[in-house]
């Protein structure tokens, strides 16, 4: 996956900028070369998978 495609799941959430402010990071290229990073669809899968479930696992979302 490029850095294009990985900007598009997370840029209506934050830009570069504000991520690399987050990380202090000098340039800008730093944090989209080095900090940011593929994760492949199967396992992006699976945590949409668990975070499915969490969500809606009585225990937790009904606390005692």
């Amino acid at each position: 996956m490029q850095v294009n495609q990985m900007e598009s799941r997370w840029q209506h959430c934050s830009t570069i900028k504000d991520v690399q402010g987050i990380l202090r990071n000098l340039r800008a290229a730093t944090t989209t070369d080095i900090y940011m990073q593929e994760i492949p669809q199967s396992v992006q899968a699976t945590i949409d998978a668990i975070c499915a479930e969490l969500r809606n696992h009585p225990d937790l979302n009904n606390p005692a």
